[in-house]
């Protein structure tokens, strides 16, 4: 079976974080990676916001149902579909 279909039907979640940094050249790598997945028409009008603040990310955690890894995990990512991007370009 090709890879990529065996990497495809393979996909599952794993929710298991840990509070271990990441490193920028990772980091950077796993935004690049969601930035260049498929959209509507190419048109990429989505907006990823890097949560740092320890008190934002508590609140968040509560507004995600309680999640806890959304307080512990090294990094969280927010990932917005921005619909004023969306309206300039594609009018």
């Amino acid at each position: 079976m090709n890879s990529t279909i065996q990497t495809i039907l393979g996909h599952r979640s794993i929710r298991k974080f840990t509070s271990q940094p990441i490193d920028k050249e990772q980091l950077e790598t796993i935004l690049q990676a969601g930035l260049a997945a498929s959209s509507s028409s190419m048109l990429q009008v989505v907006s990823i916001v890097r949560v740092t603040d320890i008190e934002k990310r508590s609140q968040l955690a509560k507004f995600a149902g309680n999640q806890a890894y959304v307080e512990s995990a090294a990094e969280f990512l927010v990932f917005c579909i921005d619909y004023q991007r969306h309206a300039s370009i594609n009018p």
